[in-house]
């Protein structure tokens, strides 16, 4: 779950902030909405992935140096991924 809010929800967020716009316009019965501007909306999904991936791992990241260890199956139960610091 986590992985898709990071990864699609950023991306998807211009196209539904442009369809809640465009069903207000329609209420409102403009008629200058005739064509979608999908490339700018996709780039600034783009832009908005890259931006919430890279503030998230300077976040979430690390100190360098440190020792990952992966996920592992013990005594019946999945022990998480972990990064322990250097000795």
């Amino acid at each position: 779950m986590r992985r898709f809010i990071i990864h699609v929800v950023p991306f998807l967020l211009p196209f539904v902030l442009y369809g809640i716009y465009w069903l207000i316009a329609k209420r409102r019965e403009n008629k200058g909405l005739t064509m979608v501007p999908w490339l700018w909306l996709t780039a600034s999904g783009l832009a908005l992935s890259v931006i919430t991936m890279a503030v998230l791992a300077f976040m979430m990241g690390s100190e360098p140096g440190g020792e990952y260890i992966p996920p592992r199956y013990e005594d019946g139960v999945i022990k998480p991924a972990e990064t322990r610091p250097a000795e």
